[in-house]
C-alpha cells in the first residue's frame, strides 16, 4: 500500500515526510524521521500542534542568509450582512535587510570607480502589497 508523504499543517503550504524514498542499498527511508516544510514561521497554533503531534523534536533551518527575511502580513475583515470585505497588507523583507552577492568576475584589476565594491544585491528589497477583496 502506497503511503502519502504529504502532511497538512495549518499555515504552511508545502509539508512532506521524506519517508518511503529508495536508498542505494535497496531499502527505503523511514517515515516520521525527517520532515521538510516551506516556512514553519507561518504555522498557526493548530499547525504547531500538528507538528508536535507528528513527533517533530528538532528543527533545522537550512535556508541561507539570502533566503531568510522577515515578512509580515496584516489583515482586517469587515462584515456587511451576508457579504464581507477584507483589507490586507503584506510586507516582504520587512526590515529591508540587504543581502549582497559574492563578488564575481575574473579577479582582474579593471579601471573604474567601483573597484572593490559590491554593486549587486541578491534577493530583493522591501516589497509592500496592499489588497482589497469583496466577498459576495
Amino acid at each position: 500500500m502506497l503511503r502519502s508523504r504529504d502532511l497538512v499543517w495549518d499555515g504552511v503550504l508545502n509539508v512532506r515526510d521524506l519517508g518511503g524514498h529508495p536508498t542505494e542499498d535497496g531499502r527505503e527511508t523511514q517515515f516520521a524521521r525527517i520532515v521538510r516544510a516551506d516556512n514553519i514561521r507561518r504555522l498557526s497554533d493548530e499547525g504547531w500542534k500538528a507538528l508536535v503531534a507528528y513527533g517533530v523534536r528538532t528543527i533545522v533551518d537550512l535556508r541561507t542568509p539570502t533566503q531568510f527575511n522577515t515578512d509580515a502580513s496584516f489583515m482586517k475583515n469587515f462584515p456587511f450582512g451576508s457579504k464581507s470585505a477584507q483589507i490586507k497588507l503584506e510586507v516582504l523583507n520587512l526590515f529591508n535587510r540587504p543581502t549582497v552577492r559574492a563578488l564575481q568576475g575574473n579577479n582582474t584589476f579593471a579601471p573604474g570607480n567601483t573597484f572593490g565594491q559590491t554593486t549587486t544585491q541578491s534577493g530583493f528589497m522591501r516589497i509592500m502589497q496592499f489588497m482589497f477583496r469583496f466577498n459576495f
